[in-house]
């Protein structure tokens, strides 16, 4: 929407909440999880994924150059490109052996880190904001980007798993 709206120059929002927003991505999630598409249709959505990415990138680029600041007009998690970037990732993640790569012992604390996975997508927004604060860094800068990602999923498993261990919260945080 974002896009049509500055292609026409016609503002048109709609609140929906944030959850609905992000159903495509348990739906797409579990399709492609249930039923992994063939080789060429995952050539295919791997090439959407990379023109995803370049399109954002270039789009962003430029934008920022000709209004002097970061454009952030397709910034997004349900825009046309961040599906296809999406489905790209889940799928390459996908095809990775793993079994062949992590050691026993890696193997043996990513279902604890799994299951901590909720409780990490409710509590990041709080702890960047935090680290936003603390670090004095802008959510533009490249250090943010690089640096403070993981440094933002650290800290937030260690909140997660620290809540999990009282009662009441454990089974909120999943």
């Amino acid at each position: 929407l974002p896009l049509v709206n500055r292609w026409l120059d016609f503002t048109w929002t709609m609140k929906v909440p944030i959850t609905a927003d992000l159903l495509i991505f348990v739906v797409l999630g579990y399709l492609l999880s249930t039923k992994p598409p063939e080789r060429r249709l995952r050539i295919w959505i791997y090439f959407f994924g990379f023109a995803g990415v370049l399109f954002r990138f270039f789009y962003t680029w430029h934008f920022s150059i000709v209004n002097g600041k970061t454009d952030t007009s397709i910034k997004g998690y349900t825009t046309f490109h961040s599906v296809f970037y999406a489905c790209a990732v889940f799928l390459a993640v996908q095809q990775i052996p793993w079994n062949r790569i992590l050691s026993d012992r890696i193997k043996k604390k990513l279902p604890d880190i799994a299951d901590c996975s909720f409780g990490v997508i409710l509590l990041h927004p709080m702890v960047m904001k935090c680290e936003s604060l603390l670090l004095g860094i802008g959510d533009d800068s490249w250090i943010w980007r690089i640096i403070c990602a993981p440094l933002t999923y650290v800290v937030t498993l260690c909140i997660v798993k620290t809540l999990r261990k009282m009662p009441l919260l454990k089974r909120l945080m999943g």
